[in-house]
């Protein structure tokens, strides 16, 4: 699920009061004289539940059973090993089935969406949930639900051109509407304004009340209810807003090993130059958040000739916290084609889109062009269906069909016909995302489920979180909430030919086509779900294919030097910052440390 801003200078509209408290371990920026004691770095949260979390326990007596999670209790049937329990709309519910041989209840926890002004927490999402026997017919295991969390960060420093501000959200990259503010005070008030290069944007203004008795900041965010109260932030939580503690120095580290799968080795033993890394390390460390286009990685992992050789987290992140995969996540709907394929499910990029999802219809818009879209298209983009996700004015684009519908397969299988299949690339996340109804229809099961069996069981992921549409079904235009550590392993498969620690999940016939130019004439290339690039150092060029997403989210291939690489990152709705992750540091930083180029 992506948070959308309709128009890229949105503002929120900041109250804020408090007696303010100079935070010396949070300061990057000298201070002068005649700065309020307002300044430094301030921070506050807001939580929007799920308000289920916790130990799940299941006493199961025959047909029935009784689940009991928090202080919450209820009674549920079984139906031919299968389990389900639904605790409201507001609290969760739970699917999965008994499975006795191993003694456990394998399945889903269901989180709701949140029901706040702010949106970005309107989807559902569905969370692995193992629980083991601990007696008889009973069981017992953690209930982990996504953190539905809104963080604000306020810094205020002075330099040369008087006293300034920075707004950070982390999670979406809010700031208010401009990377850096003015700031004057005039007795208890304060005003934050912003002007632009470009004549014709209006100047920012946002007012705020400073309160000498109260020792918080309250902000009235645009989108949100509740108000954020802000605190001092200490050197704890400062790592939110700095990539790392300033001052420090990073050497190479490498990565540790856990029971993950990941072979784990120097840098210096697959040709790699552990200083060229540190350094490397050090320039993301030594970021400054508060310039205007900072590049905010929030990790970088990198494996080569499949061994992990550098894994490295900024702004608070770690190897165990799930990261939001944005549009990356809609190469797993290729990855699935394959799957699927591999246990003989009839689907492949020929398949007949119209004709597998005969059961969603009648569709809207009859056209007989609609009975030659094949998924292959839907994975290139070209469907000829009027979706267009950069066009606003498109009734297929990815926002319009999220608040207007809630079947959203239909919605697109609804969509008038605006090209011949085949013939125009226009970036369409519902087509995408149709590529699941098909998946759905062919191996009749639910896509999470699906997911979980065929890729993240074998590939040993960890803690993930599979987004949902209102009707339950999984998403797949983007959204899946996962470990880079875990993202990192679908390059290992690919460049492995579709063989993951010696098991095959994906012929290698669908590896080879799916990572092919299938778009004549594009701009760079398009395989199916995978964006195809070359890079150049020095006078070398490198194939590469990639999975990307808004913000910086990135699973970089470079077959010639047997190397995948994981980037995370906060720079959302900056496209001209987060490629630079591609453009720049790859080659630069990365490829650059090769001995052998």
């Amino acid at each position: 699920m992506k948070f959308r801003s309709r128009s890229r200078r949105a503002v929120g509209i900041v109250i804020l009061s408090a007696l303010g408290v100079q935070i010396a371990s949070a300061q990057r920026i000298p201070e002068t004289r005649d700065v309020p004691p307002l300044s430094g770095l301030w921070v506050g949260d807001l939580e929007f539940g799920p308000p289920l979390a916790g130990t799940l326990t299941v006493q199961l007596a025959g047909g029935h059973g009784q689940a009991e999670v928090g202080r919450k209790s209820i009674p549920f049937e079984v139906q031919n090993d299968s389990i389900r329990f639904d605790f409201g709309p507001a609290a969760g519910r739970f699917r999965g089935r008994i499975e006795r041989r191993e003694r456990e209840i394998r399945g889903f926890w269901i989180q709701p969406p949140t029901t706040d002004a702010m949106g970005p927490f309107g989807q559902a999402y569905a969370t692995p949930t193992r629980l083991g026997a601990v007696g008889a017919d009973r069981y017992r295991g953690d209930v982990e639900p996504v953190p539905n969390r809104f963080t604000l960060y306020l810094y205020m420093w002075s330099d040369s051109t008087g006293w300034r501000g920075a707004f950070r959200n982390p999670q979406f990259n809010l700031t208010g509407g401009a990377s850096r503010f003015r700031i004057r005070s005039a007795g208890d008030s304060l005003h934050f304004s912003a002007k632009f290069s470009d004549p014709s944007e209006p100047e920012i203004r946002l007012g705020a009340l400073w309160s000498r008795g109260d020792s918080t900041l309250r902000v009235a965010w645009q989108g949100l209810e509740t108000p954020v109260v802000l605190r001092p932030c200490s050197a704890e939580r400062a790592g939110g807003f700095w990539p790392r503690a300033p001052g420090q120095k990073h050497p190479y580290r490498t990565p540790s090993a856990e029971r993950d799968d990941w072979p784990t080795a120097r840098a210096a033993s697959v040709g790699l130059d552990e200083k060229a890394l540190a350094r490397f390390s050090q320039s993301l460390a030594d970021t400054n958040p508060a310039e205007s286009r900072a590049p905010l990685v929030h990790a970088c992992l990198i494996e080569r000739h499949g061994k992990l050789v550098y894994e490295e987290y900024f702004f608070g992140f770690d190897r165990d916290t799930p990261h939001d995969l944005r549009s990356a996540a809609k190469t797993f709907a290729s990855v699935l084609v394959g799957t699927a394929q591999r246990q003989g499910a009839p689907i492949g990029p020929d398949s007949a889109v119209y004709a597998s999802m005969q059961w969603r219809g009648p569709f809207a818009n009859p056209d007989p062009r609609k009975a030659r879209i094949t998924i292959g298209q839907l994975l290139t983009h070209t469907s000829g269906l009027a979706c267009d996700d950069n066009d606003e004015s498109s009734p297929g684009a990815e926002w319009k069909m999220q608040q207007s519908a809630t079947d959203w397969w239909k919605q697109t299988l609804d969509l008038p016909v605006a090209f011949d299949p085949g013939t125009h690339y226009a970036y369409c996340s519902g087509g995408t995302n149709l590529v699941g109804g098909t998946i759905a229809a062919a191996t009749g099961r639910w896509l999470p489920e699906f997911f979980d069996a065929t890729l993240a069981r074998p590939l040993r992921f960890g803690r993930y979180a599979y987004n949902l549409m209102p009707t339950g079904e999984g998403y797949l235009g983007g959204g899946v909430q996962m470990r880079p550590r875990d993202l990192l392993k679908l390059g290992r498969l690919y460049l492995d030919g579709g063989v993951w620690q010696g098991q095959r999940l994906v012929d290698s016939t669908w590896v080879r086509l799916s990572t092919t130019d299938r778009v004549a004439g594009s701009e760079t290339g398009e395989g199916y779900a995978w964006h195809l690039n070359t890079l150049k150092r020095g006078d070398r060029e490198y194939r590469e294919y990639e999975a990307n997403g808004n913000g910086g989210q990135l699973l970089i291939v470079l077959p010639e030097l047997d190397m995948a690489i994981v980037f995370t990152a906060g720079n959302y709705m900056m496209y001209g910052i987060w490629r630079q992750f591609r453009d720049d540091f790859v080659p630069n930083r990365i490829i650059a440390a090769v001995h052998e180029h």
